[in-house]
């Protein structure tokens, strides 16, 4: 049944691909941002991939061709993406209605690897997440978080190339403490954000792999340096993903924030470059 509530202050702890003009994948070089994620085109349908996305077709033809293969979810990815703005806009009602065309469409595309639909899920429970949260539904809301995140831990499994989408791990960390937040529980607020500075510095893993490997954010130094030579703008965007000192800078603004106000700022809002 639809629900109708009013519009809350988190923003969704996820970031589908954006429908938008697109570029080339073949030049494979970052020529435009929409939502902070990178533009390719395959096979006529232009999307906007977030960078964990354009990174993975950044490490060889297997991730360029998963990219590809992936890209033609084009409509799940459509839906989840229109639900999640017009949420944003407190259109709810309508939002969810494109919510269940996503769900559908995920339901009724042909067999596709285990790391695509892990992706795709990644994203559907996400912006699921977002739209409980916006009835005050807490329990549902960190249901749905904790379900994103098992996605990321599928996918991540599955594929190597697709190895920064675990900084989502991270990420839903904030989302939790924001929901602690909002129920006015600080023990959890705390705990929240003690494990999102714990994956920070490194003395947490953001995820194990369902081999038993450890994912940390050191990690992500060697992707990058098996990628090669990164243009300025590859570069700019690899920071969030390798930089720890942004990583502590945003920890504790954060904390600021949400310690500062009934109604902390989301995260989305706070971040200058961001990841799915």
């Amino acid at each position: 049944m639809q629900r109708l509530g009013k519009q809350s202050d988190l923003e969704t702890a996820s970031r589908p691909p954006a429908m938008s003009s697109g570029t080339d994948l073949r030049h494979e070089k970052v020529i435009s941002t929409r939502m902070q994620g990178f533009q390719i085109d395959a096979s006529g349908t232009n999307l906007a991939l977030p960078p964990c996305l354009y990174f993975a077709a950044r490490t060889g033809d297997f991730g360029r061709s998963w990219v590809r293969d992936f890209c033609q979810c084009s409509e799940p990815l459509k839906a989840i993406t229109r639900a999640l703005n017009l949420m944003r806009l407190r259109q709810l009602d309508s939002g969810y209605a494109s919510l269940l065309k996503a769900r559908q469409g995920i339901e009724r595309l042909p067999p596709i690897p285990n790391s695509m639909r892990s992706v795709l899920e990644r994203y559907f429970c996400g912006v699921s997440a977002y739209h409980s949260y916006c009835f005050d539904d807490f329990d549902d809301a960190e249901q749905k978080l904790t379900e994103s995140d098992n996605w990321v831990v599928e996918a991540v499994s599955e594929c190597d190339c697709l190895l920064l989408l675990a900084m989502d791990s991270q990420e839903f960390c904030y989302y939790h403490a924001r929901i602690a937040h909002k129920r006015s529980n600080p023990e959890d607020v705390r705990k929240w954000i003690e494990i999102a500075e714990a994956m920070a510095c490194n003395r947490q893993p953001l995820l194990t792999t369902r081999a038993g490997r450890p994912v940390w954010f050191s990690t992500f130094d060697t992707f990058f340096q098996l990628l090669g030579p990164l243009d300025a703008h590859e570069y700019a965007i690899s920071k969030e993903f390798v930089d720890p000192n942004a990583r502590m800078a945003f920890l504790e603004d954060f904390r600021r924030r949400l310690a500062g106000s009934a109604a902390a700022p989301s995260v989305q809002e706070q971040r200058a470059i961001s990841t799915l």
